[in-house]
Order: structure tokens, then C-alpha cells, then sequence
């Protein structure tokens, strides 16, 4: 995908959601977005949005098929093929595992609420700070993931 084209859509959706927001009152804007490829002819739109009262964030994902019917995610993961279509994005790929590895290391944990680039002094280390959900409400646990955790469970 040409950066032109990625750089278009991201600003055209960004541009669109926020629209939409103001005019239904909606107190929320976009914090950031991110166009990723997820095949061939496809693209994965990610979208972080914060919740102006609470000051609290959530995100919307979603397709874009640049030709024939554009397939939604949820009937993508209900055919099974949302790991097919998304494989080709490395920056997904580097989600997902950084995913799994911070709930192996949490077994009480039920789900990601949020992964954040974490800076180290080290300019060579990559690493994120991992907020997991629990059953508790309110209650989170957090972890560190470093690429060489990443490379260590590979």
C-alpha cells in the first residue's frame, strides 16, 4: 500500500467519525488512527477514540475491500478467515503475540483492555506495557512485554 493512499484514509476516517460524533453529541474524538494492510486487496482500519467525559479510550476496528463486497470483521471471524486476511500484517502479527504472551503469564486474566509502547533507555529494546481485563470490574493487572520475550516464545 502506498504511504499516499494510507495517509488519505486514515485522515478521510478520522475526518468522517469525528464528524459523525459532533453531530450526535457524542462527547468523543479520535486520539489516533492506524490503516494497516490485511491482504491483498483489503485494509484494517484502527481507530482509538477517547470518551471526553470519563477520559477514558476504546477502539473501533474495521475493514476496507478495495474491490468486490467489503467483508465486515465479525463476518470474517464467524467464517473463520479473519486470521487469514490480517496474516499479512506484520504489525498485527506483532499484536497478537504480544497478546498471547501477556495472558500466558496471567492465567486469571480474561481479556487485553490495552497495549501501550513502553520507552526504554536502551534504544535497540522494544518493549509494551500490557493492561489485561479480569472478572473483577475496575480490576486490572499489568505486564511488561519486551521483544526479547517475543523472541524467546517464537
Amino acid at each position: 500500500m502506498n504511504s499516499r493512499f494510507r495517509d488519505d484514509a486514515a485522515r478521510i476516517a478520522a475526518t468522517a467519525i469525528n464528524e459523525v460524533l459532533q453531530k450526535l453529541g457524542i462527547n468523543h474524538r479520535v486520539e489516533g488512527i492506524a490503516v494497516l494492510p490485511a491482504g491483498a486487496t483489503s485494509y484494517l482500519v484502527d481507530i482509538v477514540m477517547r470518551d471526553l467525559t470519563i477520559d477514558g479510550t476504546w477502539s473501533v476496528s474495521f475493514t476496507i475491500s478495495t474491490c468486490g463486497t467489503p467483508l465486515s470483521m465479525e463476518y470474517l471471524v464467524k467464517h473463520g478467515r479473519s486470521s487469514t486476511l490480517l496474516s499479512s500484517s506484520s504489525e498485527f502479527q506483532e499484536q497478537q503475540a504480544i497478546e498471547r504472551l501477556a495472558l500466558s503469564r496471567h492465567p486469571e486474566a480474561t481479556g487485553v483492555k490495552e497495549i501501550k509502547p513502553f520507552l526504554m533507555t536502551d534504544e535497540k529494546a522494544d518493549a509494551w506495557f500490557v493492561i489485561l481485563t479480569t472478572s473483577k470490574e475496575f480490576e486490572f493487572i499489568t505486564t511488561l512485554v519486551t521483544a526479547e520475550d517475543l523472541r524467546a516464545a517464537n
